[in-house]
């Protein structure tokens, strides 16, 4: 059997270079020489970030001027749709011109500028120039009525990022725990403990703010060092001469994209930094908040994606540990800053397993992050898209283990046969391609062929016709030895489910006269041509070569419990190998044998359509 097993007849020479021996070299390939820098393979869909999840925000808006700060992206509708219910008929965007940044102490004193806001007045189309609210800014907000009225938000939330100017004055709110609204009213931090933990900054700076009113003269100072609370949704006046400022919370969290955490369908991890900035050694608690249902109009959201935090290594398997945050919060203890201990690097990923819906069916959620001293809550948003399994899988079967055939010797029949499976002495590498279509199809290949067609767009074909003549020397062959050569390079389908916990099912078949595949045919061997001795007659089957049947099995295994079979479960897949080769001699006759081992692919292509000529 191991003649059967490793005599294969390799593919013939093409035009198409072939690297059997190496897939990795789908990592490195592009196409910059037509002037198309982005990989032929392997160009995992990251897709289009979708921003999905929901947050409401609530903000006090005294009667006159208030100034305001949206911790909240709502342009998903109009300014107009945004303050509806309410008597807000001004809102002002500010953004300063970076060349000449200044100090406006009443909006009537920024129209004569035009240069550093954007206006919306209810009713008057001409002279706006905001349409949509945007997050991470300041705005000026007009109420004529005589109360106070609680205006509620609702947009994606955004991490906070600012552009603190050192020589100009800065529009800007505190990513402060409490808010205006009726629960979170009370208990906000004082700027005066606030600012306590940036000395520096509280020297320095100088605050205005707003206390409502129908003139420019309810603009007032704030002392740093005062009572008056920084609360989440205000906007406030700030300076600080010749000095740059980065304490907006007792904590910073530094993000690899600064909108938020997108794993798309592809995404296996994520790594953001967490940052003390205050004197003093502080704790740092996460929190997976579920979406507000979306707006009418917008897309769906299918659950809360399942995210996991990597934690320590075990040095018994070589695996890192998970924490799963839909069930609980996580906490991170963090030394004073500048000291040892006081960045703690977070990986976070997402159990795909626990992904239930059809591919692109969109996850969406906030991670909240606050503080020990109760001063702060950054909420950051995680999306993730349910994957297709659609595309190309490459690996390979490591075959470890053969059935056992052995009978007593003195027994005249065979009736006590150990038919268990046994360990081989050193085990052998099987290629697997396999294609996946956007049906679900999976199909075993003997050789894939990938590059450009005719109108340069990337391709998977079955042979080398599709391909761009002009650039065969940027397409790839991958090549599975073991597997019969056809002229056509038909493709097996499997029979099953490609996924998690199922089982997929394939028969290659040989027959006893192909001079091209089968190792027990020798075209210009007398005693195995399948000829007689005078070369005037075809042998049957039996008589010099034998027909094959593989019947081939993989077990797809669920992810394990390591963080990185949870979160790469859309890339990879692992499981038990199973094959069961029969020959098929005269009549009747037949012999099996069993072998079995493990298996790993991974998707190396998100391309769904398989080329067929």
């Amino acid at each position: 059997m191991k003649h059967l097993i490793t005599s294969v007849l390799f593919a013939p020479s093409v035009g198409v270079n072939d690297r059997p021996q190496d897939s990795d070299l789908l990592l490195t390939m592009n196409f910059s020489a037509i002037g198309r820098v982005a990989p032929i393979l392997l160009s995992l869909c990251f897709g289009a970030t979708v921003k999905a999840q929901w947050l409401t925000q609530h903000i006090s808006v005294r009667p006159g001027w208030s100034a305001v700060y949206l911790h909240v992206n709502s342009s998903h509708q109009t300014v107009a749709e945004s303050v509806a219910g309410t008597p807000i008929t001004e809102l002002w965007l500010w953004k300063p011109a970076a060349s000449h940044p200044q100090f406006a102490d009443s909006p009537g004193a920024a129209v004569n500028t035009g240069s550093d806001w954007l206006v919306w007045k209810q009713g008057n189309d001409i002279a706006s120039s905001l349409s949509h609210l945007i997050g991470n800014a300041g705005y000026l907000v007009y109420n004529p009525g005589a109360v106070t009225v609680e205006w509620q938000v609702k947009g994606q939330p955004v991490p906070p990022f600012y552009n603190w100017s050192v020589t100009g004055e800065n529009l800007i709110g505190f990513p402060s725990r409490f808010d205006g609204s009726a629960t979170l009213a009370a208990g906000a931090p004082t700027f005066r403990t606030f600012l306590s933990h940036a000395p520096a900054f509280q020297q320095a700076a100088k605050i205005f703010g707003y206390q409502g009113g129908k003139t420019s003269s309810d603009v007032f100072s704030i002392s740093p060092n005062g009572n008056i609370p920084a609360r989440r949704g205000e906007a406030f006046w700030i300076t600080a001469t010749n000095l740059y400022n980065r304490y907006f919370a007792p904590f910073e969290v530094t993000l690899q994209n600064p909108s938020g955490i997108f794993f798309g369908d592809s995404v296996s991890q994520y790594t953001l930094r967490l940052k003390n900035l205050t004197e003093i050694p502080i704790t740092v608690t996460v929190r997976e908040m579920a979406s507000e249902t979306p707006p009418i109009g917008q897309p769906a959201i299918a659950g809360q994606p399942p995210v996991i935090v990597r934690t320590d290594l075990n040095a018994t398997n070589f695996t890192f540990g998970t924490t799963n945050l839909t069930a609980g919060s996580l906490s991170w203890n963090l030394s004073a800053n500048g000291t040892t201990g006081s960045v703690a690097q977070v990986v976070l990923g997402v159990d795909r397993s626990r992904m239930i819906g059809n591919p692109g069916d969109v996850f969406a959620s906030a991670l909240r992050f606050s503080d020990s001293l109760n001063f702060s809550e950054i909420d950051v948003p995680v999306t993730a898209r349910k994957a297709s399994r659609a595309g190309l899988w490459i690996g390979q079967a490591r075959v470890s283990q053969v059935r056992h055939e052995l009978a007593g010797a003195t027994n005249a029949l065979a009736t006590n046969l150990n038919q268990t499976m046994g360990a081989v002495p050193q085990s052998t590498s099987l290629r697997l391609i396999i294609h996946v279509d956007t049906n679900g199809t999976a199909r075993l290949l003997q050789k894939v062929y990938y590059g450009l067609d005719s109108q340069l767009a990337q391709i998977l074909s079955t042979t080398e016709t599709p391909l761009n003549r002009d650039h065969l020397s940027l397409a790839r062959r991958i090549t599975a030895v073991h597997l019969p050569w056809t002229s056509k390079n038909t493709p097996w389908a499997f029979g099953g489910t490609f996924d998690d916990g199922q089982t997929i099912t394939n028969s290659v078949a040989v027959s006893f006269g192909d001079h091209a595949a089968n190792p027990f045919v020798h075209t210009y061997h007398p005693d195995h041509d399948n000829f007689n001795a005078l070369f005037n007659a075809a042998l049957t089957q039996g008589e010099e070569s034998y027909s094959i049947t593989r019947n081939i099995s993989l077990d797809l295994h669920a992810p394990t419990v390591g963080f990185a079979s949870l979160s790469q479960a859309n890339r990879t897949m692992s499981g038990a190998y199973g094959e069961t080769i029969s020959l098929q001699g005269k009549g009747a006759e037949s012999r099996q044998y069993v072998i079995g081992g493990t298996f790993t692919i991974k998707r190396v292509s998100t391309i769904g359509h398989l080329v067929t000529p």
